[in-house]
């Protein structure tokens, strides 16, 4: 039972990634539709459940590469929600700080079309980076919505930029796909202790 419960991909975890894709578009429809309250409480549910699926996954030992993907495009499809939805609610302020936002998207996609023509797939590291720019994103959401403060928009654009440049560094180091990296210097920490291994054997 075990056995199918870690390969089957209609599991728990990959539920709630599922509900958190889904969710993205009311997220942004409930920015149309100025609904403040709204608006914030669903994100902090999908928030949560970003971090319960991985959690659960990990305590069920349910994780699969297909449900790495899943969130990985959830956590895509949750963030242009969160800014189409900040758009329309603080227009003004979002407006103001396009120049730090426009790095995001262009990182983004050099990431995701350098690991789909290396690798053959999206990137789904989801790196210890990548986990804080997600409570980054959070904290930021709700000041800015709360608040009107345009300040933690530019923080969170610079973290996710390097994030994306992480991504793009373990692409090109890996030599096959791999989701759930911890950090770039751990995968070439290992890739190192491969190379001097396989040194080692090769010596008389």
């Amino acid at each position: 039972m075990r056995r199918w419960r870690q390969s089957h991909p209609l599991n728990v975890p990959n539920a709630i990634s599922g509900f958190r894709l889904l969710a993205a578009p009311v997220l942004a429809y409930l920015g149309y539709r100025h609904s403040e309250s709204a608006f914030v409480g669903l994100f902090c549910v999908m928030f949560f459940s970003d971090w319960l699926d991985g959690r659960l996954a990990h305590l069920l030992h349910e994780r699969t590469a297909l449900g790495a993907r899943i969130d990985s495009i959830a956590d895509a499809a949750t963030g242009l929600a969160l800014i189409f939805g900040l758009v329309w609610m603080r227009g003004p302020i979002i407006y103001d700080e396009v120049l730090w936002l426009v790095g995001v998207p262009i990182t983004y996609a050099v990431s995701f079309f350098f690991a789909l023509a290396k690798l053959g797939r999206s990137p789904s590291y989801h790196t210890y980076l990548a986990k804080s720019c997600w409570v980054l994103i959070g904290c930021a959401a709700l000041v800015v919505v709360s608040t009107g403060r345009a300040w933690p928009v530019r923080v969170v654009s610079l973290a996710i930029c390097v994030s994306n440049v992480e991504d793009i560094g373990i692409t090109a180091l890996l030599p096959r796909a791999r989701t759930d990296v911890t950090s770039f210097c751990h995968v070439a920490n290992r890739l190192r202790r491969k190379q001097r291994a396989a040194e080692r054997l090769r010596r008389p």
